[in-house]
């Protein structure tokens, strides 16, 4: 592939990334969140219980931007948290943060769906693999 077409595709994958974002940021302003608060909502369904460091490297985000998104998961009764001491809390989904994570799987099935309808077979896999690696 010569370097004019890899720039085509590469501004096709970032059109494709931007719309996907767009579409799942609409869908969950219906329950008040954003694209931001979802890794968070499916690590806490993925892990049950982590801390705030946990939490901050398997989203790959910084610490403030941690501390925000569950500042604000807190505040929507979403996420709640048991606490040792000052240092050692373990935060957790409640009830409505269950049924926000159950929503945002529906979105994400229903997009998976789509992307695997308009590519056909496999090759929806092999480009989200692409695209992560």
């Amino acid at each position: 592939m010569d370097t004019k077409e890899w720039n085509e595709k590469f501004i096709s994958y970032r059109k494709v990334i931007k719309k996907l974002k767009n579409e799942i940021n609409r869908d969950l302003k219906i329950v008040g969140l954003s694209m931001q608060h979802a890794p968070y909502l499916l690590l806490l369904e993925n892990n049950e219980k982590l801390k705030i460091k946990e939490l901050t490297k398997l989203s790959d985000n910084d610490p403030a931007l941690t501390t925000r998104v569950l500042k604000t998961l807190s505040d929507k009764n979403l996420i709640a948290r048991t606490c040792d001491n000052v240092r050692k809390c373990q935060i957790f989904l409640t009830k409505s943060g269950k049924e926000v994570v159950l929503y945002l799987n529906n979105l994400l099935k229903a997009m998976r769906n789509k992307i695997e309808k308009e590519m056909g077979g496999e090759d929806h896999e092999k480009f989200l693999i692409a695209m992560l690696n």
